[in-house]
């Protein structure tokens, strides 16, 4: 295994076989990382957590628990510093579940989007003037916490 960079292996973290780590990695608690994992950017593994095979992880991902990431999986990105957002509205139910964005239903749009359109978009789906104020008051509701 090999540790560059300013990663960190600490508690009873694992590291062996081919594995990568490097970046500002963090490895900790019971982790293990072997075969030819690579762990980079400011990636966090912890608690019992496996990353093996030929998977990667990076950015500032966080894996945690018992997670098992093998195979070829690629994990990266920005973590959430909150739980994505779910409310169940009148009609359908809304998720913020990739950053920036919200979706209603299956229509995925940016914040901008929403905050511009919702009306029409409400008209088109048949929503009644009440549920077009429900969904509006929500939608500004996802933005303010999504900032």
């Amino acid at each position: 295994a090999q540790i560059s960079g300013n990663a960190w292996i600490y508690g009873d973290a694992r590291i062996y076989g081919d594995a990568h780590i490097s970046g500002n990695a963090r490895i900790y608690s019971d982790a293990w990382i072997f075969g030819d994992a690579q762990i980079f950017g400011d990636a966090q593994i912890s608690g019992n957590a496996r990353i093996y095979g030929d998977a990667q992880i990076s950015g500032n991902a966080w894996i945690y628990g018992d997670a098992r990431i093998y195979g070829d999986a690629q994990i990266s990105g920005n973590a959430w510093n909150v739980s994505p957002l779910f409310i169940q509205g009148s009609v359908h139910s809304l998720t913020n579940a990739k950053h920036g964005h919200i979706q209603i239903g299956c229509h995925l749009h940016d914040f901008a989007y929403w905050k511009k359109h919702f009306r029409a978009v409400g008209c088109a789906n048949g929503y009644t003037k009440e549920q077009i104020s429900e969904y509006g008051k929500l939608i500004t509701l996802f933005i303010a916490i999504g900032k």
